[in-house]
């Protein structure tokens, strides 16, 4: 008996609502999500590599429920979700006279370790912790609602305890 895999690609809407994670490779995707309306999208819009799905494996599936990813495997830039939740997070910080420019460039460095774990996630829960201090409770809640959502959740304990 041979055991065959495949990987199937992810839709996901351009607001990073998941609709599927096992349509075939080869398959072409439009339309809109039902959720919101956003154009669906199955591929890296900047280098085009598919959005990974689940594999399978003969007849069963591996991993069959996964996360919707934030950032592009093949390429390494954010996926249009991503991007505009780290836009949003910066355009909150530059609206905010308590943070001067080198604050918001830190803060924009800063951002991405915050998504996903990496060797720099660490002193980044530090740095935030340091740079946040200096915002009035409007931009720390409106900060913790934006980012919450897609932090990875050790993230998301250390600084917000959720």
């Amino acid at each position: 008996m041979s055991i065959s895999s495949k990987r199937y690609k992810m839709i996901v809407c351009m607001n990073g609502h998941q609709l599927c994670v096992n349509e075939e490779p080869d398959k072409n995707v439009c339309g809109v999500c039902p959720k919101c309306g956003a154009a669906l999208i199955d591929e890296c819009p900047v280098c085009h590599e598919p959005i990974p799905g689940i594999i399978s494996v003969s007849t069963w599936a591996v991993n069959p429920t996964i996360a919707t990813p934030h950032y592009c495997p093949a390429c390494q830039n954010p996926y249009p979700w991503t991007a505009d939740t780290i836009n949003r997070a910066l355009q909150l910080l530059n609206r905010s006279s308590k943070f001067s420019k080198q604050d918001q460039v830190e803060f924009a460095q800063i951002i991405p370790h915050l998504i996903i774990e990496t060797e720099y996630t660490k002193s980044a829960k530090n740095k935030y912790q340091c740079l946040i201090r200096k915002a009035g409770p409007a931009t720390t809640n409106g900060l913790k609602e934006i980012l919450a959502k897609v932090c990875s959740a050790d993230v998301r304990k250390s600084l917000w305890q959720i």
